[in-house]
């Protein structure tokens, strides 16, 4: 597959703060490899969502960027994205996720990869059929449920991977490289 030259990481965090340290290892660890081309921001409601999206929507329109959008929370595939399973009130619905990624993916040029560390993240293509840029969107994500630990193994071997080759390519085999296949959590690249 071919892939364009990624500029950037944008990693928003959606969980509750007693989760928000694996996502925090994988920033640091890969950060360093980048030089700081690691935006982070942990959300503290699905209010923020549009917010910094617009923030980052702006930001990669300005600089040409052309972005991988990490995003780490927990998912349900009728609902979306949601901050805690056990108090599913804080949710950013499918409609609103699916809008701010479109917007994203055209200021760059097409050319965005969606990174998925969520149970059930790729149902978002469920909602992406009538969007301009559904089919050019590069995403990598579960159907399935997906054990904190083994996505912190998966996207961090990826990243830097990335970050020292800058091939792709290389990087998504080092991601399926990682933690042997099973039955819940298995990954697919769309």
């Amino acid at each position: 597959m071919n892939y364009p030259q990624y500029t950037n990481i944008i990693q928003i965090c959606f969980l509750p703060d007693n989760e928000l340290a694996m996502p925090e290892q994988m920033y640091e660890s890969v950060n360093k490899l980048n030089n700081g081309k690691i935006y982070k921001t942990v959300l503290n409601s699905n209010l923020c969502w549009e917010t910094i999206m617009d923030l980052y929507i702006s930001i990669c329109a300005s600089n040409h960027d052309i972005p991988v959008l990490h995003l780490d929370t927990h998912g349900g595939k009728n609902v979306g994205f949601v901050k805690d399973p056990n108090n599913p009130v804080d949710i950013i619905t499918w409609d609103r996720l699916v809008t701010k990624i479109t917007k994203l993916n055209q200021v760059s040029n097409g050319q965005l990869f969606l990174s998925l560390n969520i149970c059930e993240g790729l149902y978002i293509y469920n909602n992406l059929s009538n969007n301009v840029y559904p089919l050019s969107l590069k995403t990598i994500g579960s159907f399935d449920n997906v054990l904190a630990n083994e996505g912190k193994i998966r996207f961090t071997s990826m990243y830097t991977e990335y970050f020292t080759s800058f091939d792709m390519n290389k990087a998504v085999s080092t991601f399926y490289s990682q933690n042997p296949p099973r039955k819940a959590g298995s990954f697919a690249l769309i």
